[in-house]
């Protein structure tokens, strides 16, 4: 018999224990429910939102999308540090990198988690083109200083964004507690959802929540960024925006919506279930980044998550313009574009015979070193997809409906990315 743990946000509160901890509280609702009560931005956030679902569904998962391949964007961070609350170098070097084990699935679920099997990589690459002043940018306030208004103009705060058609900007910033019905939160931060306005736009996070806090019991690790970074690029949190946060789900149909954000981690195993309230689900995800819990429990994305930020940095998408188009260093100066690979550029695919009946045969000219490929009927249905061990694979196509198919080869390669595409028929 599964043991059963009926979950929701009431039951924390009203808690003993929950009052002995400050759990963290995100504004991004805030900032969205602001957008969604002005008539004139909520329709014409629906009519980019439109346009963007059409693109994922009919161009990005049809033609751009690769489960493989890593996309590399580039950050700047805004610090506004007081004399008794300031950022060093090393704590900006281990939020990158507690962020960029979050975004490539290398944080550990447990053996026995229900969900292990969906944690999946995001496939998505930060990093700081050099630290230095132009960025990371610093201001000190005086001693005490707390960031008030929350959603106002970029520039307001302190620190006006730097090149935001190239960068995220992130600041950094002491915004406070936050005290609803005499429960103490600490605010987290909050980043908006794309398509909105730029002047607000970018990612802002408390200064008691960034990189590594040792004195914060329930949030030392940096894992507060991965949150409200999935935010920025399109992901909305377990629990929604809308409806007075009550099941509004993450717009991603593989997670099950949440009544509320978890807090507290209870295992989520085989045999003993967590309950969420929402209609149609049975299970809470709560190891997954877009949920609310301690460090030591957040630990997932799924591919659902991952295609639709990689949508959002797609050609067509709102964030596409933070994919570079020419070379550019991060951190150790060494090249991370998609454009930088030369090897990797001259490497051609074939697909022999062309039409085939019974069997394909893949040739790739050149280095194989990580290469992968994937193919698709003209549905978008993945048929077959794997590592090429060599130069050339034979794959059985006997089965296969008489029609066009498409092929995708990703290769990696010093930390770059290039995918081909090859279209064949099968006939009959």
């Amino acid at each position: 018999m599964r043991y059963l743990f009926l979950f929701t946000l009431t039951l924390i509160l009203t808690s003993e224990s929950a009052f002995a901890q400050i759990f963290r509280h995100y504004l991004s609702t805030d900032l969205e429910m602001a957008y969604q009560k002005d008539e004139e931005w909520k329709k014409r956030i629906r009519e980019k939102e439109i346009d963007f679902e059409q693109y994922f569904a009919n161009e990005f998962l049809l033609f751009e999308n690769d489960d493989n391949i890593v996309k590399h964007v580039q950050v700047v961070f805004n610090i506004l540090q007081t004399e008794e609350k300031k950022v060093s170098y090393d704590q900006i070097k281990q939020q990158l990198k507690a962020l960029n084990a979050a975004f490539n699935n290398e944080i550990k679920m447990p053996e026995d988690d229900f969900y292990k099997g969906q944690a999946y990589s995001a496939g998505i690459q930060f990093c700081v083109p050099e630290y230095n002043e132009k960025f990371i940018r610093v201001v000190t306030l005086p001693k005490g200083t707390v960031i008030r208004d929350m959603f106002s103009e970029r520039g307001e705060m302190g620190i006006a964004p730097f090149e935001p058609e190239k960068y995220i900007n992130i600041w950094v910033a002491d915004l406070g507690q936050y005290n609803p019905q005499g429960q103490e939160f600490s605010i987290a931060g909050y980043a908006q959802l794309p398509m909105r306005d730029p002047l607000k736009d970018g990612i802002v996070i408390d200064i008691d929540h960034f990189g590594e806090q040792p004195r914060n019991e329930l949030y030392s690790k940096g894992l507060t960024l991965p949150h409200l970074m999935g935010i920025y690029l399109g992901i909305g949190p377990l629990w929604g925006f809308y409806g007075d946060g009550q099941c509004g789900g993450d717009f991603v149909d593989d997670t099950p919506t949440h009544p509320g954000p978890s807090l507290v981690c209870f295992p989520q195993t085989e045999n003993q279930l967590v309950v969420s309230s929402c209609w149609g689900n049975e299970r809470m995800m709560n190891k997954n980044f877009m949920d609310n819990v301690s460090d030591d429990c957040a630990a997932m994305f799924t591919l659902g998550q991952r295609r639709k930020m990689h949508a959002n940095l797609g050609k067509k998408g709102p964030r596409g313009n933070l994919i570079p188009l020419e070379p550019f260093n991060c951190n150790d100066g060494r090249p991370t574009s998609v454009a930088d690979n030369d090897v990797v550029k001259a490497n051609k695919v074939k697909v022999m015979p062309n039409p085939a009946q019974s069997q394909i045969t893949i040739n790739i000219e050149g280095v194989i070193e990580n290469a992968y490929f994937s193919i698709y009927n003209l549905s978008g249905q993945l048929m077959i997809k794997g590592e090429m061990e060599s130069l050339s694979k034979d794959i059985n196509v006997s089965e296969w409906p008489a029609g066009m198919y498409y092929l995708m080869v990703n290769q990696h390669q010093n930390k770059t990315s290039n995918v081909q595409k090859v279209t064949f028929e099968v006939i009959r």
